[in-house]
């Protein structure tokens, strides 16, 4: 059985991330906002460090409903490698805690599965959560809503 948590090598980094800057338009900015082109089916939410205490734990629910067991989510920023967990093997009784979050922490924070169906895009910037993915949405819009102010819907001005 694989690892529930392993490190991401340079190669699936690469692909990552490159297949990431492409579908999204990924535009590094500190001034320039939003960083990413969001798609129709997603959600932004603003003041994400106000809220990050109870924002990471119901993103890491969300995105753990929707991976079946064996399926990794990556954990990635465009500056470092990152990892990939077994979100159905981690932070549970005896099992290994994953240190990652959808929090940024002064990089950007990308919490996908390797195929970008679905998953999170921290901006540590704009202080802002954009979740993208039907299935993720379902799974977690009420909470972020209760937390945090939406900023934009698929992409537009709320």
């Amino acid at each position: 059985m694989l690892p529930a948590i392993r490190p991401v090598g340079e190669a699936e980094y690469r692909d990552l991330l490159e297949r990431f800057k492409q579908r999204f338009e990924f535009n590094a900015s500190m001034h320039d906002f939003p960083g990413i082109t969001e798609p129709a089916d997603s959600v932004t939410w603003s003041n994400l460090l106000d809220a990050a205490d109870e924002a990471a734990p119901a993103v890491r629910r969300a995105l753990k409903a929707c991976v079946q067991p064996g399926e990794l989510i990556f954990f990635a920023d465009p500056y470092h490698l990152g990892s990939a967990a077994d979100l159905h093997r981690v932070d549970g009784p005896g099992q290994p805690r994953w240190l990652q979050s959808a929090i940024p922490d002064g990089d950007y924070a990308i919490n996908t599965p390797y195929d970008l169906r679905f998953g999170t895009f921290g901006h540590p910037w704009e202080d802002s959560l954009c979740a993208w993915g039907e299935d993720l949405l379902a799974e977690v819009s009420d909470e972020l809503d209760a937390l945090m102010p939406r900023l934009r819907t698929g992409g537009k001005k709320n």
